[in-house]
């Protein structure tokens, strides 16, 4: 587990140079979180609101869904080889997107995650995370250890936008957990805080 961690580190473009994401000891994972009593819409502002429409807008679109599907396939093909992993991922470069998406945005990925996965839990001290549910279902929690809230996110395109979408802030906890009948593959985009602007 804690190669894994380490590992997960080092792939992703984490902005802070003082060191890997903070993780509470020997616990169990994984992104918006709206709420804390259950009601993803309950502390949506409109300004978060509109940057997801905007956002689901793009990965909507037949073109970028075209060219996201290859990496998706191979994200899911990784895993299938790799018998123990619990997930695998890939970053999608921005230029797949066709134009350029908000600023703040500085990377996205895919993330595959197998069946009935718990991949414990974390949190990121520098980065907003915005994910969507791309194909399959699961369950991204948000609270904290022993105290966590759930957040099921299907990937339905008729689906209302916060049944798909989830936005967790920086260093908020989040952890998914996949249900036993299939993979679930995600979108993942990260706005990052550089360290020294850090409260």
């Amino acid at each position: 587990m804690r190669e894994r961690r380490m590992r997960l580190t080092r792939d992703l473009p984490i902005a802070r140079p003082a060191g890997p994401p903070v993780y509470p000891k020997a616990s169990p994972h994984f992104v918006l979180r709206i709420s804390d009593c259950g009601n993803k819409l309950a502390r949506m502002t409109p300004g978060e609101s509109s940057r997801l429409e905007s956002l689901d807008a793009v990965l909507r679109s037949t073109n970028v869904r075209e060219r996201i599907r290859p990496i998706v396939e191979r994200v899911r093909a990784e895993l299938s080889r790799k018998k123990g992993a619990l997930m695998t991922w890939e970053p999608i470069s921005l230029t797949v997107f066709g134009r350029p998406l908000s600023p703040e945005i500085r990377s996205a990925w895919v993330f595959v995650l197998r069946a009935g996965a718990d991949t414990g839990a974390e949190r990121h001290p520098n980065s907003h995370q915005r994910m969507m549910s791309y194909e399959g279902s699961g369950d991204m929690q948000t609270g904290e250890p022993g105290e966590w809230q759930s957040n099921v996110l299907v990937s339905d395109p008729n689906a209302p936008l916060q049944q798909r979408w989830i936005s967790i802030p920086p260093n908020d906890w989040h952890r998914p957990v996949v249900g036993k009948d299939e993979d679930w593959a995600i979108g993942q985009l990260f706005r990052f805080t550089p360290w020294w602007r850090m409260k």
